[in-house]
């Protein structure tokens, strides 16, 4: 008998892949936050490096997000930060440029105007990511879209 001590059973590997994905899209939300951040406010980085390049490097030319079960895409260049996002089932396209970021291996799009705003982040490690869009359409009526890619590196989707 093993007073005072409490034991757990171990935690089987679904249960820690979800906990995982679901930490991983904790730190999507939270990383929006951080879009100020410039090189030169990360560990390490020298004056020279935050004058040349004053935002962490994009490992890609073109990042896709493609929802699994939709279709529905998001892509966008690194580093200038157009994006273009297609929703399959009603042909709704929206564009423009937002802010890329790359923080511990995950590399973000964000952007905020009156009419919008999109958090996207890809982990650049597994190739599986996240965006979530509020379009707003009218003053206190914001609809959601969401996009979530779980297969790695997957082909940019087409409608």
């Amino acid at each position: 008998m093993n007073k005072g001590r409490v034991t757990s059973p171990p935690i089987s590997r679904s249960v820690a892949a979800r906990l995982a994905l679901g930490l991983a899209a904790l730190a999507l939300l939270l990383l929006p936050a951080a879009t100020g951040i410039r090189r030169s406010a990360l560990p390490g980085a020298t004056a020279a490096e935050a004058a040349v390049a004053p935002v962490a490097s994009c490992p890609l030319a073109t990042v896709c997000l493609t929802d699994e079960r939709t279709g529905d895409h998001l892509s966008y260049t690194c580093p200038a930060g157009t994006y273009t996002y297609k929703r399959c089932s009603t042909g709704f396209t929206l564009t423009g440029t937002g802010v890329v970021n790359t923080v511990n291996g995950v590399e973000t799009l964000t952007d905020a105007k009156p009419d919008r705003r999109i958090n996207a982040g890809l982990l650049t490690g597994t190739g599986t990511g996240k965006a979530v869009i509020y379009v707003i359409v009218a003053p206190g009526i914001i609809q959601t879209l969401t996009i979530d890619q779980t297969t790695p590196f997957k082909a940019c989707g087409t409608c």
